[in-house]
């Protein structure tokens, strides 16, 4: 018997994100998970519609890190609620100062399931 996630993300095309994250040192790497942690927890218990959003640190390089998000909606759920909100727009200015400073480089790729 499938779960109601499961047989919600059969009936259609999940939109789906992976991030990549390069930090250049430690620090900026521990600023970034500091940050990264209380808004993965917000977007866990706020965004019903949001199937998976995880963060992984690479187990052959501290300085490497993966985002991996599923929307069932990419309009509706990653547009319309995830990127709207307040806490991303705090987190992802976060992210663009690290940016801009040369501290990370940010790479990802977007996926429709099929």
């Amino acid at each position: 018997m499938q779960s109601s996630t499961e047989e919600k993300t059969s009936r259609i095309n999940v939109f789906n994100l992976i991030v990549q994250l390069t930090f250049i040192d430690e620090e900026s790497s521990s600023k970034f998970v500091n940050a990264a942690s209380p808004y993965i927890d917000y977007v866990r218990l706020s965004e019903p519609n949001t199937i998976m959003y995880t963060l992984m640190k690479s187990d052959k390089n501290p300085l490497l890190y993966n985002f991996i998000e599923r929307y069932l909606d990419k309009e509706r759920d990653y547009i319309g609620t995830h990127r709207s909100s307040q806490q991303f727009k705090t987190f992802r200015s976060l992210l663009t100062s690290l940016q801009e400073s040369g501290k990370v480089s940010i790479s990802g790729n977007s996926y429709i399931d099929l």
